[in-house]
């Protein structure tokens, strides 16, 4: 054979062989690569199997691209190469919803499903519809940290607009807008169950999204010392950016009780500088006003600006009580309930283990009073003359249930008498006649009127609830 003919047939060969290795990669290969919405998501033909997303959002447009990977994709007629892309809409939240779409690959074709709600979401109802504007923000909790966890927003109708799956269990999910008008949406995301050895508390940190709901910032405890803590997983205030009001704690040991505490740390700080801090460690006092045995004597929960004076009011549960705080220094103002209260409660007007509490404005306080001591929950309203420590007015609100942990209170309207209340867990009835129970509710106090409910259907509980009209 001359050498030419064997060149040209030494490259023909080449050339069959280069052929059948992209014909055999592309038949057997059997994955392609999709983005929703700027998350990418893995279609397995072999597999063929409903796809879950990490989160969602009812409010925006779907625009799928198909990135890379075998065959084409077809959406309602419409042919996706590498790199094509197309918008189909606005989709509602739903288990019956989906997005659907096939992946022809040669001559063959595979049908998938996207849910646009996640099959790992717990199973819900809800009740009524709000006649008040605004939306439901709210968490998925279970006694289990680790695993399938939401952070997800509820319009007034009772329909989830978005989700976003979190790694760990997270807290207090709220909106805002900063100083410049624009949206800023946060929540507290475990990092470390049982912090510093205390079961009651998770180390977090607190997660920054803009308008679109895209992460801008994480933010920890700035110590004195110029490291950084986890944030305690109950509560903060949002301000403006970079100007937080945040909790955390630190280890200290009682030497002449020889017994190990976690001090309560709370500053507020903007742009990276401590505007004041309190320890509870510098006030001996507080840790034997403690009810409980370990670690944990205080236990933060809640923290409001109070409306009439924008100093802080914090809730302490282990010490069944309520603690003024100057937001110039730091220092004590003074103390409603627990051991040494100066507002001279009488038994039955003292609360037990509460868990929440907000200002009105007017020096009037609500508490979400979990009533661990009576075993009876209840919605309790103080008007306060807090110059003369006086208590000028008092209301209970009895929910009929007992929850042992967490919930929430929140006023929708304060004349009307509309409030949202989040029940936490661990829930049993204490009056068996009630209708049923729903893990959130928005009530009319002065009818007993269940206006709106929701609640989980398997197992799951709810931290605490708000409601924010951020338009």
């Amino acid at each position: 054979m001359k050498k030419t003919n064997r060149r040209y047939f030494v490259l023909i060969l080449i050339a069959i062989i280069i052929s059948l290795g992209v014909f055999c990669y592309y038949y057997y290969t059997s994955k392609v690569y999709i983005d929703i919405n700027g998350e990418k998501i893995e279609l397995n033909i072999l597999e063929n199997k409903a796809i879950d997303l990490d989160t969602f959002n009812s409010n925006d447009d779907v625009i799928i691209t198909k990135l890379n990977g075998v065959g084409n994709v077809i959406i309602d007629g419409n042919i996706l190469k590498n790199g094509d892309s197309i918008n189909i809409g606005k989709i509602k939240i739903g288990r019956d919803n989906k997005i659907r779409l096939v992946v022809k690959k040669m001559f063959n074709k595979y049908n998938f499903e996207i849910n646009t709600l996640s099959s790992t979401f717990p199973k819900y109802s809800s009740y009524g519809e709000s006649n008040y504007e605004g939306d439901y923000y709210l968490t998925t909790f279970s006694m289990n940290y680790t695993g399938n966890h939401y952070i997800f927003k509820l319009n007034k109708k009772g329909e989830i607009t978005y989700y976003k799956k979190t790694d760990m269990v997270s807290f207090d999910f709220t909106a805002h807008k900063n100083k410049k008008g624009e949206i800023r949406y946060m929540y507290l995301e475990g990092k470390k169950p049982n912090f510093e050895g205390a079961t009651s508390i998770v180390g977090c940190e607190l997660v920054v999204l803009d308008e679109k709901y895209k992460e801008i910032d994480r933010i920890k405890y700035l110590n004195k010392d110029g490291t950084y803590s986890l944030l305690d997983n109950h509560t903060y205030m949002y301000i403006d950016d970079g100007h937080y009001i945040l909790t955390s704690y630190v280890l200290r040991k009682i030497e002449d009780k020889n017994v190990d505490v976690l001090d309560c740390l709370i500053h507020e700080i903007k742009d990276e500088k401590v505007i004041w801090e309190f320890n509870s460690g510098d006030y001996p006092y507080l840790y034997d006003c403690t009810t409980v045995e370990g670690k944990d004597y205080i236990h933060i929960n809640s923290i409001d600006i109070d409306k009439d004076d924008e100093n802080v009011i914090c809730s302490f549960r282990n010490i069944d009580a309520l603690i003024k705080l100057s937001r110039k220094d730091g220092r004590i103002i003074w103390m409603l309930g627990g051991k040494n209260d100066e507002f001279n409660l009488s038994n039955k007007n003292k609360f037990s283990k509460q868990h929440s509490w907000i200002s009105a404005g007017n020096n009037t306080y609500f508490v979400y009073d979990n009533g661990n001591e009576n075993r009876r929950t209840r919605i309790v309203k103080f008007v306060l003359d807090e110059k003369n420590k006086k208590v000028i007015e008092y209301k209970e609100y009895d929910t009929n249930i007992y929850a042992a942990m967490m919930g929430s209170v929140r006023v929708i309207d304060l004349v009307n008498q509309i409030n949202l209340i989040c029940y936490g867990g661990k829930i049993t009835k204490t009056n068996t006649n009630f209708r049923n129970i729903y893990l959130l509710e928005e009530i009319n106090f002065a009818t007993n009127k269940l206006e709106f409910g929701f609640t989980f259907l398997d197992g799951h509980q709810i931290y605490n609830a708000n409601k924010i009209d951020i338009n």
